[in-house]
């Protein structure tokens, strides 16, 4: 992994943290593509969809927090994992982990993809949370 990939992500990351929504933008080409299924319209093209999904995120976050603490990348694609602990308005404090996939093209990232450890969610969701509980019955 090259020095200017780590410090790219880290200073994503920061950015977000100090809810620099402009900030997290340079980092990303004009064209690129960020999907976190976490937003309310998941897969964001183009700077300004992606500055609309971030603004309503420092919109409801009252403090986001990463800390990356793996990074995997080869040939500018790769993987970063974070410690996830955001603090909602209201009160409400979450922590879990998170991996994105990422594209780096030219020091800039032109894809970013989240993925969260949630289950399915709908049918499918219910489906395994009810085998989990039987599985649990019975040993």
């Amino acid at each position: 992994m090259s020095q200017s990939t780590k410090q790219l992500l880290q200073h994503l990351f920061d950015t977000m943290i100090a809810k620099d929504t402009d900030g997290m933008l340079k980092g990303f080409h004009d064209d690129a593509v960020l999907y976190d299924p976490h937003y309310p319209v998941p897969l964001m093209e183009g700077k300004p969809a992606i500055k609309r999904g971030l603004d309503w995120a420092m919109g409801v976050i009252v403090q986001p927090g990463f800390t990356i603490t793996k990074i995997w990348e080869e040939d500018g694609i790769g993987l970063v994992e974070v410690a996830t602990d955001h603090l909602f308005k209201g009160g409400k404090s979450i922590q879990f982990e998170q991996v994105f996939r990422f594209e780096i093209e030219d020091d800039k990232i032109s894809r970013f993809v989240a993925f969260t450890p949630h289950g399915p969610p709908g049918i499918g969701g219910l489906m395994a949370a009810l085998t989990g509980w039987w599985w649990k019955l019975t040993g």
